[in-house]
């Protein structure tokens, strides 16, 4: 799960906001909700290089909690736009990496997994 190191109440409001309204757009985009059929997520091991791919029906990537955020609304912020966005969040969010490993029930185009990158990431907020 994302959150750790005992971020209350305050941590994950802040998390909470950085995906503001972005996260209910997800329910209204998607009258059948797109998700993966199994997911692994586990904090990665030093060292290793982040990146993603989206082979047939697997998805795996090693991304920031911010780089999935990215990922799922394909921004591609400027440096004082991602200063903004993380204003006020806890520094892991865009320090720490996560290792996501997913199987999608068919094999989805690349927009079908962002949408199902959203929905992860709303299941586990």
């Amino acid at each position: 799960m994302f959150m750790r190191r005992g971020w209350g109440t305050c941590g994950v409001a802040a998390i909470s906001a950085l995906l503001g309204l972005a996260i209910a757009s997800v329910h209204a985009q998607a009258a059948a909700k797109m998700s993966f059929e199994v997911v692994s997520i586990r904090q990665s091991k030093p060292g290793t290089p982040p990146g993603e791919r989206l082979e047939n029906n697997r998805f795996t990537a090693n991304l920031t909690l911010f780089g999935y955020i990215e990922t799922a609304w394909n921004l591609m912020p400027s440096r004082e736009q991602m200063d903004r966005m993380l204003a006020g969040v806890p520094k892991w969010v865009s320090t720490d990496k996560f290792e996501i490993n997913a199987v999608a029930e068919r094999n989805p185009t690349e927009e079908q997994m962002r949408l199902m990158v959203r929905s992860l990431l709303a299941d586990r907020t």
